[in-house]
């Protein structure tokens, strides 16, 4: 049991590494798109879920919705407290031992976690796979690998620390 909540917490303080990594790259223009209208873009696009509207044309011309930038932070760090949790998961599917240490692979796997974006998001924004009909000013073939490595990172990080 430890280990799950232990996850979650590292997941959630990879998220916040994620956050404060992404402010920083906006700062030298490398922006995976998240911060083309803030979080409540992603608020937009889950509310756009619950009325069945699973892609936009281009999300940032989407009409807003009421609460969409709480509803973003909200689905944005339940989903990466809640994405941690596949981590030890992936070693118990495989019979496998937990690594004694879990900075590489919890590198790796947040780097594989770009996925979800990738695939998912971005096409749900209007953006195409990989978000590479994003609006000018983002970079999501770069910035999202960067911010899920350092996900990862922190998620290894907690792992190290209280485990």
């Amino acid at each position: 049991m430890e280990l799950w909540l232990w996850a979650v917490v590292g997941g959630l303080a990879g998220t916040v590494l994620m956050d404060l990594t992404a402010i920083a790259a906006e700062k030298l223009n490398i922006t995976s798109g998240g911060r083309c209208g803030g979080p409540q873009v992603i608020g937009r696009w889950v509310f756009g879920i619950f009325d069945a509207r699973l892609v936009h044309e281009n999300i940032i011309d989407s009409s807003p919705v009421r609460n969409e930038a709480s509803a973003g932070w909200i689905f944005h760090y339940l989903t990466g407290g809640g994405l941690a949790l596949t981590y030890p998961l992936f070693y118990l599917a495989l019979n496998r031992p937990m690594p004694q240490d879990h900075l590489i692979p919890s590198v790796v796997w947040g780097l594989a976690t770009t996925l979800l974006p990738w695939l998912i998001l971005y096409p749900g924004y209007g953006w195409g796979l990989f978000g590479l009909r994003a609006p000018r000013n983002a970079s999501p073939l770069i910035a999202t690998p960067v911010a899920h490595m350092l996900y990862g990172l922190g998620l290894g990080i907690t792992l190290n620390i209280t485990i």
